[in-house]
């Protein structure tokens, strides 16, 4: 005969039992907090966000280069915020202008992934906005003609660190001029252990337990530790990866490893180019070159818009 459930009058009947259950579970994530500066600290870097600017001159009307600016911290969300801006554009190649202080290895690793898919060009260097000041729209219209910021590409400033390096990799022209910094070190890893409370309720039936409920009631995240070496299977996802990419992964790890994560170690260009991880010696300003819509037929970053267009979207029209 089966056991019959407790009252809801408040107390438990002999044959129904409640149990609170202690469920764990163990969350580990890649993270690289690595940053330009070991002394700046992980939360004063904003999320990547990304743009697609044009250059700012008049002198290239109406054909202007545009290109894809991509400045913050990669994190976890970063892949599905570039797919957004990467559907935006509708197909069209525009390069990729970087300056990131690094962020998540697997999300750096989708995002060059997703530029080698896509045919991209990545420079290092700083997107500088034009007419940004208050109450101008300029630096945020995104109507009509798609994203339209006014800028310029300037390498001064311009710093790829720790996991960046990994979506530069994924350009199939990658460019880092000498007045950029590129840096590696050692790969930051955490684990967190998670405590979840159920409650759950069940009978006895025929002298077996059959749960009736499973109702979650608390959880939180216990102390968890960091390691500062990376695992074989971290280092044979990344050798793999920049193989793909035409990057030597052997030497690239190695310089990984011989980095504390505490530390930076920037990179020269002599390096960079012997492990392939640049493919030529000009800076980032060369894929937003004017020239380059002069062309016959213009560079596919190239897009027909003219002044009046600009003034018409920056609400300066009259």
């Amino acid at each position: 005969m089966a056991g019959r459930a407790g009252h809801s009058s408040g107390f438990v009947a002999a044959r129904t039992i409640v149990v609170l259950l202690l469920a764990f579970f163990f969350l580990s994530a890649q993270i690289d907090i690595a940053v330009a500066k070991p002394s700046r600290k992980k939360h004063d870097e904003p999320p990547m966000r990304f743009m697609v600017v044009r250059t700012a001159p008049k002198s290239c009307e109406p054909t202007c280069p545009e290109w894809i600016s991509a400045e913050g911290m990669i994190t976890g969300a970063t892949p599905k915020l570039f797919k957004q801006v990467l559907a935006s554009v509708g197909g069209r190649r525009l390069p990729v202008i970087i300056t990131s202080p690094g962020g998540s290895v697997p999300a750096a690793m989708e995002i060059g992934d997703l530029i080698r898919i896509n045919k991209l060009d990545v420079g290092v260097g700083r997107t500088v906005l034009m007419e940004c000041g208050k109450g101008n729209t300029a630096c945020s219209s995104e109507k009509e003609r798609g994203a339209l910021h006014l800028g310029a590409v300037s390498t001064l400033g311009g710093y790829c660190a720790s996991a960046c390096p990994l979506i530069l990799a994924g350009g199939v022209n990658r460019l880092a001029g000498p007045s950029a910094m590129v840096g590696l070190h050692q790969v930051t890893t955490t684990s967190r252990q998670m405590q979840i409370e159920y409650r759950i309720t069940y009978r006895i039936v025929r002298g077996k337990k059959r749960i009736i409920s499973k109702k979650e009631v608390g959880r939180r995240i216990l102390p968890g530790q960091t390691y500062y070496q990376m695992s074989a299977e971290l280092e044979k996802r990344i050798a793999g990866y920049l193989s793909l990419q035409g990057v030597s992964g052997w030497e690239f790890l190695n310089m990984m490893r011989e980095t504390a994560a505490s530390d930076l170690r920037i990179l020269q260009r002599s390096e960079m180019w012997d492990m392939g991880l640049l493919t030529g010696s000009d800076s980032a300003e060369l894929l937003v070159e004017n020239s380059l819509c002069n062309q016959v037929p213009a560079a596919a970053n190239c897009r027909v818009v003219t002044w009046a267009d600009v003034k018409k979207l920056t609400g300066r029209a009259k």
